[in-house]
């Protein structure tokens, strides 16, 4: 329900909430569709801060994993493709929207598809779990960086402070594991 809320309020125009909102579940679509047609398994979809997450109820093998990480933003530039053959101003937002979509998801910050698939990918390679600290690292930095990024934008522009909060409560999320990682430590 935060999803809905924070995503009505961060537009002043309804349409570039409503286009957010199909680029997001077209996203999840590819997810679902790759889900569905390659492992026949099932998924559970449901609404979180920083948009959607699926939760497979069948077990993955890595490489299905990562593609199943991809699947999203593959369907988003697909999606953006389409609607550049089409003229007007909802079809121009739409395929900017489905772009951007692809392309923020597939940042390596956790949570978000481009982690998971270089997760899946790191996890694979070395079991021990190096790549996925140095993952986190650079999560944790890109995270941090666009928090600042966010900060710069409302003193500038009086915009972003949706941006912020995303960004915030995941770098939140983040110091959470590391004191919880800490702890289990000592």
């Amino acid at each position: 329900m935060l999803f809905w809320i924070t995503l009505i309020l961060g537009f002043e125009e309804p349409s570039v909430a409503f286009l957010t909102i199909l680029s997001a579940l077209i996203h999840e679509f590819g997810h679902i569709a790759y889900l569905k047609l390659r492992v026949r398994g099932e998924a559970k979809l449901r609404g979180v801060l920083s948009g959607f997450r699926i939760a497979p109820s069948t077990q993955l093998t890595y490489a299905e994993e990562a593609m199943l990480y991809l699947s999203g933003p593959l369907t988003n530039i697909c999606a953006a493709l389409l609607c550049s053959l089409f003229q007007g101003e909802w079809a121009s937002l739409l395929c900017a929207l489905n772009v951007a979509t692809a392309v923020s998801n597939l940042l390596p910050i956790e949570g978000y598809d481009g982690y998971g698939a270089l997760r899946s990918l790191a996890e694979k390679r070395n079991p021990v779990g190096i790549g996925t600290r140095v993952l986190d690292a650079i999560s944790s930095a890109i995270i941090f960086s666009f928090c600042i990024l966010s900060i710069y934008f409302i003193d500038r522009f009086g915009e972003g402070y949706w941006i912020f909060a995303v960004f915030f409560v995941s770098m939140l999320k983040q110091l959470d594991k590391w004191l919880k990682n800490a702890k289990s430590l000592n």
